[in-house]
């Protein structure tokens, strides 16, 4: 049996040619390319939508690598939350607030991590081990600062922005206290925090480990570890999945462009949904 099902993503040679399904022994063929289904048994209207996600998917799957500037320039937090769940990691949003103080737009890049705590006495070594994590970053660094929610005093501001920055780092997320904010917001240097103080951290915070695996709110970042930024919240990617995990948000901003056209379009939601899976 030969099924021919138009596309509607309004580009006119995917309408014109649809996707030609071959129903035989061993499945679906798909344009050539043989789909296999988890369940032969499904309603028509389940393998039509299996199908059209399947054609969009490959449609925008990417043959090279997804690269941090197509990240910046096509995902966002919220859709790798959703990539991340579908592969069972249902925890690597920290589920407090860390607000963009300088910027609204989306931070993307790879975990330096810096282990904070709080002190009561004289540093003999002051500013030591943060001065040693500033000066090793690398291009697309972005500072993760875990120092438990703490709010002793301002552990970020414009001097280490320029210092990092000058050594590759794009951003900081601190879970904690931040400063000089409006310098950073003249300087366009992304800084998601959990708050503002005017303290100065000498003697009151210190740098103890760096790159190390360190945790906000429960969840853990590595050295490395891919990590997204915006008004939403904060999502890492832990670096064993991350190939998986991009892809699979790289395939659902796509089927979402398609969804959100047709209920632009005029189509309901639920009949969007029951129609390409995706919302």
């Amino acid at each position: 049996m030969i099924l021919f099902v138009p596309l509607f993503n309004r580009e006119p040679e995917a309408c014109a040619s649809g996707i030609v399904v071959d129903a035989h022994a061993s499945g679906l063929r798909l344009n050539n390319e043989v789909l296999t289904l988890t369940n032969n048994n499904l309603p028509p209207r389940c393998v039509l939508r299996q199908l059209f996600r399947a054609s969009y998917c490959r449609k925008e799957r990417m043959t090279t690598e997804i690269t941090l500037p197509m990240m910046r320039e096509s995902l966002y937090a919220a859709v790798v939350a959703d990539a991340l769940d579908s592969l069972g990691l249902r925890n690597q949003s920290p589920r407090v607030e860390l607000r963009p103080y300088t910027s609204e737009s989306l931070l993307v890049g790879r975990c330096k991590t810096t282990l904070w705590g709080d002190m009561y006495h004289e540093d003999p070594k002051p500013y030591e081990l943060e001065l040693k994590a500033v000066d090793s970053c690398q291009p697309d660094d972005v500072m993760i600062c875990a120092a438990h929610g703490s709010l002793h005093s301002a552990l970020w501001g414009e001097l280490l922005s320029t210092a990092s920055r000058n050594t590759g780092c794009i951003g900081a997320i601190v879970d904690g206290a931040a400063r000089d904010v409006v310098k950073m917001r003249e300087m366009g240097f992304p800084l998601f925090a959990r708050g503002t103080s005017v303290y100065d951290s000498q003697n009151r915070q210190r740098v103890v480990d760096v790159d190390v695996p360190v945790e906000i709110a429960g969840v853990r970042f590595c050295a490395g570890d891919l990590v997204f930024a915006d008004i939403d919240g904060v999502v890492v990617v832990p670096q064993e999945v991350e190939q998986e995990a991009i892809q699979k948000a790289w395939d659902k901003v796509h089927a979402e462009n398609v969804t959100r056209d047709a209920i632009r379009d005029g189509m309901l939601a639920a009949d969007a949904y029951e129609k390409y899976g995706v919302l």
